[in-house]
C-alpha cells in the first residue's frame, strides 16, 4: 500500500531512532501502484535484471543522491527489502511504483553509509560529489592508510593494521544515543557497532579486499560486523567486540579477528539470506595462525611460557591451548609481585587466552 506522507515521516523517525543504537536496521517501506507523484512517461533508466537495479541504486549512491528513478520491465523484480539486504549500509529504503506502458516507474529513496560517495570518490579521485562531514571523513581515511599501511604488505597485514587501528582509537559507547556512523567513529572516536563496522568496510574497499557486512544478534542485542576474503576463502571480523566496554585501549584483542562460521555462532546469530549465503570457513588467516601464537598442551609448558613472559616484563599475552590449564598457578608461580586480568575466549577447537599483566 501507499503510505500518506504523514506516516512516512513517522517511519523515518523510528527509523533515526534504531540507527542510533547502529546495528542492523532491516526496515523497509512497501510499495504502490497508485502513486499519484510519478509519471506516466516512462524514466529513462530501464532494468530487466536484479543486478541491474542493484547497480543502478550503487550508481545513484557514490554521487550521494538520495533517490533514484528506475523503468523496471517486471515488477516481480521489485523488492525493497532483498536491495537492503544485498548492499551494505543502506539505513532505510522507501520504493514507489506505478504501471506504465513498458514496465513500472519506481522512485526508490533511501538514506546510506558515506562508505559510498567516499570509495567512489578514491576510486575515481574526485571529491566534487562530497558534502563538507565527507570530505573531512575522506581525509582521515587516506591519514590513516598513509600511516598504519602499505602497498607493499600483505592484505591480512593491512587488514589487522586497519583492526587494530580501531580499536584502540574509537571507544564503544553502550549508552550513548547520537554516534552511530563512521564519522563518529573515526571523528569524534565514539561509536557503537555500526560505526566500527561501517570504518572498517570502507578501509578494506579502499584498499581493495573484497568484503561485506553481516547482520544479526550478539548479547541478546542486534548487531552488525564485517566479513573479509582472502585467497578465496571468508572470515568474520567483529572489531566491536575486540574492544569491550571498559577496555583501557593499549592492548588490542583479537579473538574475533578472522573467524568461522563456527567460531562465530558460538556467540553471535544471523540469518544465511541477510549475509548473501557466504561461508566463512577460513583458517590460513585466522589469528592465531598468522600471528604464530603458541599452542600450551601442558600445565608444565604453561608454567615456563609464564615465567618466561613475565621476566621479559610482557604486558599482553595471547596463546591458544587445548588443555585444561591452572593460569593462576602459572602466575603465582613466577614469584613477581603484579595483578593481571584475562579473558578465555572459546573457539573450535581450542580456547584463546588473551592476559594482561600489571607490574
Amino acid at each position: 500500500m501507499k503510505f500518506k506522507k504523514q506516516t512516512i515521516t513517522l517511519i523515518i523517525c523510528v527509523l533515526a531512532m534504531f540507527a542510533i543504537y547502529g546495528c542492523s536496521i532491516p526496515i523497509f517501506t512497501g510499495s504502490a501502484s497508485k502513486a499519484q507523484s510519478i509519471p506516466y512517461t516512462a524514466f529513462a533508466n530501464k532494468v530487466s535484471t536484479t543486478d541491474q537495479i542493484l547497480q543502478s541504486l550503487i550508481a545513484s549512491m557514490e554521487k550521494n543522491e538520495n533517490s533514484c528513478q528506475l523503468l523496471i520491465t517486471d515488477e516481480s523484480l521489485i523488492d525493497a527489502e532483498s536491495w537492503m539486504n544485498t548492499l551494505p549500509g543502506i539505513d532505510q529504503i522507501h520504493c514507489e511504483y506505478r504501471k506504465v506502458k513498458d514496465g513500472f516507474n519506481a522512485v526508490v529513496s533511501f538514506a546510506y553509509w558515506d562508505n559510498y560517495a567516499i570509495v567512489n570518490a578514491h576510486k575515481t579521485q574526485n571529491l566534487s560529489h562530497l558534502n563538507a562531514r565527507q570530505t573531512e571523513l575522506y581525509g582521515k581515511y587516506i591519514q590513516v592508510l598513509n600511516d598504519y599501511t602499505s602497498p607493499f604488505n600483505s592484505d591480512c597485514a593491512n587488514e589487522l593494521a586497519i583492526h587494530d587501528y580501531l580499536v584502540t582509537h574509537i571507544e564503544y559507547e553502550e549508552q550513548e544515543d547520537t554516534i552511530y556512523n563512521a564519522y563518529d567513529a573515526m571523528i569524534k572516536g565514539k561509536s557503537v557497532c555500526s560505526g566500527y563496522t561501517e570504518a572498517f568496510k570502507t578501509f578494506m574497499d579502499l584498499l581493495g579486499i573484497e568484503n561485506t557486512t553481516i547482520s544479526g544478534t550478539a548479547g541478546n542485542q542486534q548487531h552488525i560486523w564485517n566479513a573479509v576474503k582472502l585467497d578465496n576463502e571468508w572470515y568474520h571480523v567483529d572489531v566491536t567486540w575486540d574492544d569491550p566496554v571498559g577496555s583501557p585501549g593499549t592492548d588490542v584483542d583479537h579473538a574475533y579477528f578472522n573467524i568461522t562460521d563456527n567460531d562465530m555462532a558460538i556467540d553471535h546469530t544471523w540469518d544465511l539470506g541477510q549475509s548473501n549465503g557466504l561461508t566463512a570457513n577460513g583458517t590460513k588467516y585466522s589469528y592465531p595462525e598468522y600471528a604464530g601464537l603458541v599452542n600450551i598442551s601442558s600445565q608444565s609448558q604453561l608454567d615456563s611460557y609464564i615465567a618466561e613472559r613475565i621476566n621479559n616484563r610482557s604486558t599482553y599475552i595471547e596463546f591458544t591451548s587445548n588443555s585444561i590449564l591452572d593460569l593462576k598457578s602459572a602466575i603465582t608461580a613466577s614469584d613477581t609481585t603484579l595483578s593481571y586480568s584475562y579473558r578465555i575466549v572459546e573457539r573450535v577447537p581450542y580456547s584463546l587466552y588473551l592476559i594482561t599483566l600489571n607490574y
